[in-house]
């Protein structure tokens, strides 16, 4: 639609419909990488280097993974933490360093390990 290339049947600047097709390429492999498993924003980034020089290029599709709530650091920080919680034996500092290496702030962590409860910590250390 936006360059008329059905309307028309000429391409008038195929420089910029290649640079556009481009960007809509690389968000697509994007959205296969991510399907596999849920990544981080840094895993994305690191991603998408291998692809494109381009850092405005990049931070205006990580930006669109955001508005798609695709990326979703709440989300991704939960589903870790319940991961490690019933699939290892890990405490609370540990998942916390494991989220902070994956660039995550240490405020958004804390929000979301109040589910480690004294009893939890007991069982874990229990086992």
């Amino acid at each position: 639609m936006k360059f008329n290339l059905l309307l028309e049947k000429e391409i008038k600047d195929l420089d910029l419909v290649l640079a556009y097709n481009e960007k809509f390429s690389l968000y697509d492999k994007v959205l296969g990488y991510i399907s596999k498993k849920n990544r981080t924003e840094l895993e994305v980034r690191n991603y998408l280097k291998k692809y494109t020089s381009s850092l405005e290029e990049i931070d205006n599709i990580i930006n669109k993974l955001y508005e798609n709530n695709i990326l979703n650091k709440e989300n991704y920080i939960r589903s870790y933490i319940n991961d490690k919680i019933y699939l290892s034996l890990d405490g609370p500092n540990k998942i916390k360093n494991d989220l902070i290496n994956l660039g995550f702030d240490s405020y958004l962590i804390e929000d979301e390990l109040v589910i480690f409860t004294k009893e939890l910590i007991v069982e874990r250390i229990n086992k």
